[in-house]
């Protein structure tokens, strides 16, 4: 379900994308040729404008991008829209015209916040149900009780100074599984055979 509603959230957006694009064209296209720049250059300049805010739109919701890479899209979004809000608000001639070519642009970006919002709320429960379920495996639901505890999660120690790493900065190594110990396999095995004998 979740997923169908950030699908349609994306799809909507996307929507608006394409409306703001159309409607903002030619509002800064006429802008530019007011200013007196020469036809080429009005036509290609706004394009670089909906152009950028695709670019920074696909790579702010692609799955693997750092938290880092995400924020700079959303902010160079951010400047593109601003750009493209004033420029419509600038070639606007009445109040009202100003406002209409405006809000599509606004409206833009706020589908935009609103589609990351969920997107950000969404993933860390999708995280939490999927661990869950991983360390729900109970030894009586397997085979063999053995395999059972040696597929549950342990993290290994780290080591607290690296050669070349001061003392207060360890470096962080990727959690490998701990074997359990002979008593805890003894106890699992001892288990499964009171069960079976049950």
């Amino acid at each position: 379900m979740n997923r169908r509603a950030i699908g349609s959230i994306r799809f909507l957006s996307t929507v608006i994308m394409v409306i703001a694009a159309v409607v903002s064209y030619e509002t800064q296209r006429q802008l530019l040729l007011g200013w007196k720049v020469d036809q080429l250059s009005a036509v290609a300049i706004p394009i670089t404008v909906d152009l950028l805010a695709i670019i920074c739109t696909l790579g702010a919701h692609l799955d693997g991008v750092s938290p880092a890479g995400r924020r700079i899209a959303y902010r160079v979004l951010a400047i593109a829209g601003t750009a493209s809000i004033t420029a419509n608000f600038t070639a606007g001639i009445t109040w009202g015209s100003r406002i209409a070519h405006g809000w599509t642009v606004l409206a833009y970006l706020l589908a935009e916040l609103v589609a990351a919002k969920v997107k950000a709320d969404v993933a860390p429960t999708a995280t939490v149900a999927a661990t869950g379920s991983t360390l729900a495996v109970q030894p009586e639901n397997l085979a063999d009780p053995v395999a059972a505890v040696l597929a549950l999660p342990s993290i290994a120690p780290v080591s607290p100074a690296p050669a070349g790493r001061p003392i207060w900065a360890p470096e962080l190594v990727q959690a490998r599984p701990l074997p359990p110990s002979r008593r805890a396999v003894r106890q699992i095995r001892v288990l499964s055979k009171e069960g079976s004998a049950s």
